[in-house]
């Protein structure tokens, strides 16, 4: 599974909210010999939160007015982000890139790439922080 909130691997009719950590066998954590943790990039990056200093919190119409707002999208493409926007599991308020909020929004690949670093390097130096495990430790990361 490689979706950052799990809602590919929910099994439906979902019933009640498991309790406590839990994941789908895909992204269930295994251990090599060395006793190591290795991780689903999926679900390194469904553990990150972003960095306040690098987004800006706005509501989920602020981000769709904006866009539209932005002359940069025909109807056909807004109606899309509107669907992906809503059952992508984006919080009412959530954090975007500064890249795109940005007037008009920058859409390069170097904004991108620097977006998907600090999301994946990000997850990962807080998943070190928090596990004390030492970067040199890891041989293999899926």
């Amino acid at each position: 599974c490689m979706s950052p909130w799990h809602i590919q691997c929910l099994k439906t009719p979902l019933t009640a909210v498991p309790a406590g950590d839990w994941f789908c066998p895909d992204c269930s954590i295994t251990t090599n010999g060395d006793g190591v943790n290795l991780l689903v990039l999926g679900l390194l990056m469904g553990m990150r939160r972003p960095r306040k200093d690098r987004l800006s919190w706005v509501t989920r119409d602020y981000f769709m007015s904006h866009s539209r707002d932005s002359g940069l999208f025909d109807d056909n493409i807004l109606e899309f982000q509107r669907k992906i926007v809503e059952r992508s599991g984006i919080g009412e308020h959530s954090y975007f890139p500064g890249a795109i909020l940005a007037s008009p929004p920058r859409l390069t690949m170097k904004e991108a790439r620097a977006e998907a670093e600090m999301v994946m390097f990000g997850a990962l130096d807080e998943l070190f922080e928090k596990s004390r495990v030492r970067p040199k430790d890891i041989r293999i990361l899926v």
